[in-house]
């Protein structure tokens, strides 16, 4: 009877792990055609598969006490696109000047970017200066459209 089952069991097992183990399925890469459309330009990391734009904002004076900030000091936007299965993830964060909070966020959330913070970084900053961050799920041409409201209202 156990060589029975043994001839029934083993021949099951074998093609279950087959199935499970099959045939590698082709990796899905970025596609980084919707990010030509995009207002500021990016660059794509190859061994990560992320595509990443950093805006240093040199356009306004910050200072901190004493310190005038730099973009090497954190006075930065940036945000960046990662495949996650068959969609693409955008996680970033936006400097952004105290008033036009209100109206960035609202962009986002109409273009379906959750906000997931906002907050200050430094404690006398003059002007002051919020750091928002996002994130997102969708399609490449999706994401890269919502952004570019984004970035609008900046």
């Amino acid at each position: 009877m156990s060589r029975t089952l043994a001839r029934l069991y083993l021949p099951c097992v074998f093609a279950c792990l087959l199935i499970l183990t099959g045939p590698a399925q082709a990796e899905i890469r970025l596609d980084l055609s919707p990010f030509d459309n995009l207002m500021f330009k990016g660059v794509y990391k190859t061994d990560a598969d992320v595509f990443k734009v950093v805006i240093p904002h040199t356009d306004i004076r910050v200072t901190s006490g004493e310190t005038v900030l730099t973009p090497e000091l954190g006075l930065k936007s940036w945000a960046a696109f990662k495949k996650s299965g068959k969609e693409a993830i955008l996680t970033g964060e936006l400097m952004l000047l105290e008033g036009q909070a209100g109206r960035v966020m609202a962009a986002a959330l109409r273009s379906n970017i959750e906000v997931t913070a906002l907050s200050r970084r430094y404690p006398d900053d003059d002007p002051r200066v919020l750091f928002m961050r996002i994130a997102a799920k969708g399609t490449e041409e999706r994401l890269s459209r919502s952004l570019n409201r984004v970035f609008e209202e900046i």
